[in-house]
């Protein structure tokens, strides 16, 4: 398969104005990019960018990479990203290795599907289950596909350290949600459920109705220390389906586990 371009974002892996040769190119779907044996379609081409340009295969980025974080959470490397934009975002691929270095990367996961074309910020997460090498530092990298078939790479590194069960560290307080509030709480038209963590950790906000069936549920965020996180509310399902007044039920969890539930009135 003909790769059309190659693009890197903030620069060269290999440094500064060096030149790679892009000699062997696979499915990106199933393979990955290599960079030896002569498999591209019997010719090579040439990126020469320095920090921050494209090159000669460049062009603008599909994809606007905010954030990009790795949490050791329920006993499980846990990967979180964030886009503010997309164009075209078919899916990701995510790379791991015990050394700073991409080249040598392992692709761990199948297709993880992309948003398309969206300018609303997407989150993605990831849980790596596979059994790792406790006290060792693994390093991830994020890997893109557009529908056209272009492989996109991002500079940013997401690592983390497997600690060992034993460690004190691992016993260590869980983080603290605080400040936890739906205003305007009554509401009419919308309200903003907020609230903020002690330490880092991952947030899942949902809603229900006081027979406890699902109405609305968010994509899971990773939220930093003292970080404001809000989800807004406007009465509404997914599907868009409006709800009667009466009194409805949010619900919080912090790394998966429950943790509040609070009371809020929906009166037009």
């Amino acid at each position: 398969i003909e790769i059309a371009r190659v693009n890197y974002s903030n620069g060269d892996p290999y440094g500064s104005g060096k030149s790679v040769e892009l000699n062997n190119i696979n499915d990106p779907v199933n393979g990955r990019l290599d960079y030896a044996a002569d498999k591209y379609h019997s010719s090579t081409s040439t990126w020469g960018g320095d920090n921050g340009s494209p090159g000669t295969m460049g062009g603008t980025l599909p994809v606007i990479l905010s954030t990009f974080t790795a949490q050791y959470l329920n006993s499980k490397p846990t990967l979180y990203w964030q886009t503010q934009s997309e164009e075209d975002n078919m899916g990701w691929f995510i790379y791991r290795n015990t050394i700073e270095d991409f080249t040598s990367a392992e692709k761990i996961t199948g297709m993880i599907e992309g948003n398309g074309t969206t300018t609303v910020p997407q989150s993605y997460i990831y849980e790596d289950a596979e059994e790792l090498q406790v006290e060792q530092t693994y390093y991830y990298w994020l890997e893109s596909v557009d529908y056209s078939g272009t492989i996109h790479h991002y500079d940013r590194v997401a690592q983390v350290t497997i600690p060992h069960p034993n460690d004190p560290g691992q016993n260590v307080t869980p983080p603290v949600a605080y400040d936890i509030t739906a205003d305007p709480n009554p509401f009419s038209q919308s309200t903003t459920i907020s609230f903020a963590l002690t330490q880092t950790g991952m947030v899942d906000c949902a809603i229900y109705n006081v027979k406890g069936e699902l109405i609305k549920s968010y994509a899971s965020i990773m939220a930093t220390a003292d970080e404001k996180v809000k989800f807004e509310w406007n009465g509404k399902n997914d599907a868009g389906k409006i709800f009667s007044n009466g009194v409805y039920l949010y619900s919080i969890k912090v790394n998966g586990k429950d943790y509040a539930t609070r009371r809020m009135i929906l009166m037009k």
